[in-house]
């Protein structure tokens, strides 16, 4: 648990440090962080699954995450400029949730936080889109978003849904289930946004 509550710290002050780098656009910013706890997650969660590191190593992780998960829900609402939907509140308290069973569940939780891997295509289409307008390299982000939203967070999660269902995991099953609803209605609004040519919007920053 100390090892937890580290990373919990570690994760605050790593975030929030985030908003305050050379860049004028918060947004971008926040983008940024959320890149990067998307990168050190899914990274790490890859590790663990290939036994490369130990439930140490990954618990600090998980607490990171939850750090990551607090400085979205209170310090970052305090911008002005940034606005939480309710979808994206829900899900950062079911992501802090869930990080807390990293002792029992440390596989499931590692192949759950292989989702992260599609947020990174998300916040690089975002930006490039922003920044430098419907480029080629928009455009290959925009479908490996799609692509890996598909493969991480629709069929995968299931999967380790149904996993969990056969083992009799019922906590497993009721929050799997809540990420896995959640996940179709952001895929939706994904495909929506492709087919708009609209710009992602903030609640599609999960």
């Amino acid at each position: 648990m100390e090892i937890y509550i580290f990373g919990f710290i570690e994760g605050l002050i790593v975030f929030t440090l985030g908003l305050f780098e050379n860049q004028r656009d918060i947004k971008i910013r926040s983008r940024n962080n959320s890149t990067l706890h998307a990168l050190v997650t899914s990274s790490f969660a890859i590790l663990y699954i290939n036994n490369i590191i130990s439930l140490l190593v990954w618990s600090f992780i998980m607490g990171f995450s939850a750090g990551y998960a607090v400085y979205e829900m209170i310090l970052l609402p305090c911008l002005p400029e940034i606005k939480l939907d309710k979808a994206t509140i829900a899900h950062h308290i079911m992501m802090a949730y869930s990080t807390t069973y990293y002792s029992q569940y440390p596989e499931i939780l590692a192949y759950g936080f292989l989702t992260e891997i599609s947020t990174i295509f998300l916040n690089t289409s975002y930006i490039e889109l922003k920044e430098n307008g419907r480029t080629k390299n928009f455009q290959m982000n925009a479908f490996l978003t799609l692509l890996t939203f598909f493969i991480f967070r629709i069929i995968m999660l299931w999967a380790v849904i149904y996993n969990m269902y056969i083992n009799n995991n019922y906590i497993g099953i009721v929050v799997g289930s809540l990420f896995g609803i959640l996940n179709l209605f952001w895929f939706i609004k994904l495909i929506k946004v492709r087919v708009n040519n609209r710009l992602p919007s903030k609640d599609l920053h999960a």
